[in-house]
């Protein structure tokens, strides 16, 4: 919490965690949008996409580097985040900072479905191959995040969310932990059967027909996909 007083100001690290956490959301979002499109496109913009299609690497090589580029980008801007608030507390005189509160609270607990968000954004390109339908796709999928507790659909096995995991200054964040790491553990499964669907229709080539992405996707499903996805 913050205290105010006559002469200190006191910022500690729970209440700033909150605050990035309030306030830098929309800009996640946004750029999360943006970058959607783009991280798929940077080889095609380049025009060498068809040599790095011919590359023989496995899909799996540049699917988990287009998936960290994008996950580098939302951890790039909490960090710089977190070296700001640092900065108000030492500015402020306070000396108690607490790194693992804030990597917890800003990495992990409220950045999971953004995380997961990453992992839809490259499934939506890999179907449809298009910048601004995939942009198009991720903005709704979000606001359907939002609108489902409205529409009486609150449960979080049907609605990508995690129990809200709020710090306290007494005891951290453990008093509310196993909840979330459930959740978590729940949505990682789908996200990881989210994956093995990204490899089986991964692009490679400038052909695109649902027809020849279904013969490709057939011919990856190898006995290791199918116990790997099981």
């Amino acid at each position: 919490m913050v205290t105010c007083s006559a002469h200190r100001f006191s910022p500690t690290t729970g209440t700033l965690v909150a605050l990035i956490n309030g306030t830098l959301a929309l800009s996640l979002i946004g750029v999360l949008v943006y970058y959607s499109g783009e991280v798929m496109l940077k080889e095609r913009v380049s025009r060498f996409s068809e040599i790095v299609d011919s590359l023989p690497f496995p899909n799996w090589v540049m699917m988990m580097a287009k998936l960290s580029g994008l996950i580098l980008v939302i951890v790039s801007m909490l960090v710089v985040s977190a070296l700001a608030a640092i900065s108000v507390q030492l500015f402020n005189g306070y000396y108690e900072l607490d790194l693992l509160v804030y990597a917890q609270g800003l990495l992990i607990f409220y950045q999971f479905p953004l995380y997961f968000t990453c992992v839809t954004s490259l499934f939506f390109f890999v179907m449809t191959r298009s910048r601004y339908i995939t942009m198009f796709l991720v903005v709704l999928y979000i606001v359907s995040l939002i609108a489902l507790p409205q529409l009486g659909f609150e449960h979080y096995l049907y609605r990508l969310d995690t129990p809200s995991v709020s710090y306290s200054i007494f005891t951290g964040y453990t008093h509310l932990i196993e909840p979330f790491l459930w959740y978590t553990l729940y949505w990682s499964l789908w996200g990881f059967l989210l994956l093995v669907m990204i490899h089986l229709f991964w692009p490679r080539g400038s052909e695109f027909t649902l027809k020849s992405s279904m013969a490709v996707a057939r011919q990856r499903f190898t006995g290791t996909v199918g116990i790997t996805a099981a």
